[in-house]
C-alpha cells in the first residue's frame, strides 16, 4: 500500500497545534517567522506581544522599562501597527544592545508617526564600575562622534515625522565614559585610528559676538547638515546634560530650537550640572515666539541672572513660569529689573526668594493671577526655607502694588520645625499667640492674609509626601502637643482669607475616606466661607451638600 503525501499550509493547522508550534519558538524565531508573509505576520506578532510584550503595542502605546530583547524589532516588523501615539523607552545598559535599540527605534519612527516620545539613557556608572575591563573592550567599538550621529539621527527623524511632545533624559554618564575611553592609549582599548578633538565653543579668547556669528557646523562629527524638517513639536523637556554639555550635541540642540521655534509652546529644563558658560550661550541663541510655559528645575544653580533676564525679556508670551531651582540669585540682586518683563504672566511656581526678585518692580507681571510658594530645601540654603521668607514673599505681592490673585498655593514641608507656629501667626484670633516666643517671630506678618481679598482658591500641598494635615511639629521634636491640632490650625489659617471659596488639601497620606468628616467639620467651624473642598486624591465636594459630621452624600464637582 502506497501512502499518498499531500501538502498543507502551516496556517491550516488546528489552532491548538499552531499555538503549540509557536510556543516552541524563541523571540528571534518568532520575529523571523512573522516576516515571511502577511498572514503569518498577522498571526505571529500579536502572539509575540502577548507573550513577551510590550503589551500595548497593537494599541499604539509603547512603554518599556525592561523590554524584551527583540521587542522593538517585532514592533518595527508588525504590519498591524499603523501608528504610535506614545513611546516611553528606557534603553539598555549593555552597549551592544543599546546601539541596536537606537537603530530599531529609528526605523520605527521613520515608518510610523509618533506623537509622544520619552527616551531615557540609563546611568551606566554601576556596570562600568563593576566590570570596567569588559565594558571598555565593548565600548571601544563606538566613538563619541558615531554615537552622536546615531542618537541625533533618531531624534531628528522623530521631529520630521511630526512628534509633538519629546522628553529626553540621561546619557551624561554614558557619554562621559565614551570620551574617557577615546582618550585612552590605543593599546588599552584596542587599536583605533586617532581622531581630531572636537572644537571648543567656549574658548576664553573668543567673544560672544564671534560665537553668535558662527554658523552651526555641518555636524561633521554627526553627518551631513540636515534639511530643516516641517516641525510640529509643541512640548520639549530637556533632562539630559549630554544634549547641552557636549559641543557636538549642543550644535544639534540649538539647531532643533531653530527648527521648532514656530510651534514650541512648552519648554522644561531639568539638567544636573551644566556650566554657566553653556547656559550663557544657550539662552543667548534661542528665541521661541510661541513659548507660554517655561520651567527651570536644574539641580545646580548655574544659570546667571544676567543670562535668564534677557531670555525672559525676549519672551513676553510666557504665561506660566516655574522657577523651581537652578538660577543663582546673589545675596543682593539688583534692586530693579532693567524694564518690566513678562506682561502676560498669569501663573508662577517658585521659591520665595525667586518670587521676591521677580516682583521687585511694582509694574511687574500685571496679569498675575496665581502663585505657588515652595518651601523645603533650596540650593542657597543648607536647611529648609524658613517660613519667614514665605511671609516676605506674600508681603511683596501686596506692597506697593496689589496683585489680584485668584489662587494661592503653598507647598509646605515638615522638615523645618516651626510650621505650627507659622500657621498660628496667621490665624485671625492671634492674641493668645502674640506672647509666645516662637510665634512672636512672625508678628509683623500677622495681618497679611486678610488683605488678599481677591483670593478665592487656596491650595495647600506637601513638598515631600509627608502628611501635613494629620501630623504636628511635636511628632518631629521632643515636645508634647499641647495646642490646637494641625488640622485645626490649617482650617483657621484658611479662614483668614476673607473671600475664600475653594480649599484644596493635597498630598496627604491620611486616608481620605476616614478623615474627611473631621476635615469637613473643621472647615465648617473655622472657615465657613469655604464652599468647595478637595481632600487628598478624592474628588472635590460641596460643603453645604455634605451631611453633618460627615454623614450624607458626597457631591463630586469638576
Amino acid at each position: 500500500m502506497v501512502l499518498e503525501l499531500t501538502s498543507s499550509k502551516f496556517l491550516d493547522l488546528p489552532p491548538e497545534l499552531l499555538l503549540l508550534v509557536l510556543g516552541q519558538l524563541d523571540e528571534a524565531d518568532l520575529c523571523a517567522l512573522g516576516c515571511t508573509c502577511k498572514d503569518l505576520n498577522a498571526l505571529v506578532f500579536p502572539y509575540f506581544f502577548d507573550q513577551y510584550g510590550p503589551k500595548g503595542s497593537l494599541r499604539g502605546w509603547i512603554s518599556c522599562y525592561s523590554p524584551p530583547k527583540h521587542g522593538l524589532r517585532a514592533i518595527r516588523c508588525c504590519l498591524s501597527i499603523k501608528n504610535i501615539k506614545s513611546i516611553q523607552y528606557h534603553f539598555s545598559q549593555d552597549i551592544g544592545t543599546l546601539v541596536g535599540e537606537v537603530k530599531e527605534l529609528h526605523a520605527i519612527v521613520k515608518r510610523l508617526e509618533v506623537k509622544d516620545l520619552e527616551l531615557c539613557l540609563t546611568d551606566p556608572g554601576r556596570w562600568v564600575a563593576d566590570d570596567f575591563g569588559r565594558t571598555a573592550s565593548s565600548l571601544s567599538v563606538l566613538t563619541t562622534s558615531e554615537w552622536t550621529k546615531l542618537y541625533t539621527g533618531l531624534l531628528t527623524t522623530s521631529l520630521t515625522r511630526g512628534c509633538k511632545r519629546v522628553e529626553l533624559s540621561g546619557g551624561h554618564e554614558f557619554f562621559r565614559c565614551l570620551r574617557k575611553l577615546e582618550r585612552k592609549p590605543k593599546a588599552s582599548i584596542g587599536a583605533r585610528s586617532s581622531r581630531e578633538p572636537a572644537p571648543r565653543y567656549f574658548d576664553e579668547s573668543s567673544s560672544t559676538a564671534q560665537r553668535r556669528s558662527r554658523e552651526i557646523p555641518d555636524l561633521a562629527h554627526v553627518g551631513r547638515k540636515l534639511e530643516a524638517p516641517n516641525p510640529k513639536l509643541e512640548k520639549l523637556t530637556l533632562a539630559s546634560d549630554m544634549l547641552l554639555s557636549n559641543t557636538m550635541f549642543l550644535d544639534w540642540t540649538i539647531q532643533v530650537f531653530s527648527w521648532c521655534a514656530p510651534t514650541l509652546t512648552h519648554l522644561e529644563l531639568q539638567c544636573c550640572a551644566i556650566s554657566s558658560e553653556t547656559w550663557h550661550y544657550f539662552f543667548s541663541e534661542i528665541n521661541l515666539p510661541s513659548l507660554y510655559h517655561f520651567r527651570v528645575a536644574n539641580e545646580e544653580a548655574m544659570v546667571q541672572l544676567s543670562d535668564i533676564l534677557p531670555f525672559l525679556s525676549r519672551h513676553p508670551s510666557i504665561r506660566t513660569l516655574l522657577l523651581l531651582d537652578g538660577i543663582y540669585l546673589p545675596p543682593s540682586p539688583s534692586s530693579l529689573l532693567p524694564k518690566p518683563i513678562l506682561p502676560s504672566l498669569e501663573q508662577v511656581v517658585a521659591y520665595p526668594v525667586y518670587l521676591q526678585w521677580l516682583l521687585r518692580d511694582k509694574n511687574q507681571c500685571p496679569e498675575l493671577k496665581e502663585i505657588t510658594l515652595l518651601t523645603g530645601f533650596w540650593h542657597g540654603l543648607s536647611r529648609p526655607t524658613s517660613y519667614r521668607l514665605v511671609d516676605k514673599a506674600l508681603e511683596t505681592l501686596l506692597l506697593p502694588r496689589s496683585h489680584k490673585l485668584d489662587t494661592i498655593g503653598l507647598r509646605l514641608t515638615q522638615a523645618y520645625c516651626g510650621l505650627d507656629a507659622w500657621l498660628q501667626s496667621h490665624i485671625d484670633n492671634f492674641a493668645a499667640g502674640v506672647h509666645n516666643a516662637q510665634s512672636s517671630l512672625f508678628v509683623t506678618s500677622k495681618h497679611i492674609l486678610p488683605r488678599f481679598v481677591h483670593t478665592k482658591h487656596l491650595r495647600i500641598d506637601s513638598m515631600s509626601y509627608v502628611d501635613i494635615i494629620g501630623s504636628s511639629d511635636s511628632q518631629f521634636s521632643s515636645r508634647t502637643q499641647t495646642g490646637p491640632s494641625r488640622l485645626e490650625l490649617v482650617a483657621r489659617f484658611a479662614g483668614s482669607f476673607p473671600n475664600l471659596e475653594y480649599l484644596e488639601l493635597l498630598d496627604t497620606s491620611t486616608n481620605a475616606d476616614s478623615f474627611r468628616p473631621r476635615v469637613v467639620d473643621a472647615i465648617r467651624q473655622h472657615c465657613p466661607q469655604v464652599k468647595k473642598l478637595k481632600f487628598g486624591r478624592a474628588a472635590a465636594i460641596h460643603i453645604d451638600q455634605y451631611g453633618q459630621s460627615g454623614s450624607g452624600n458626597v457631591v463630586n464637582v469638576g
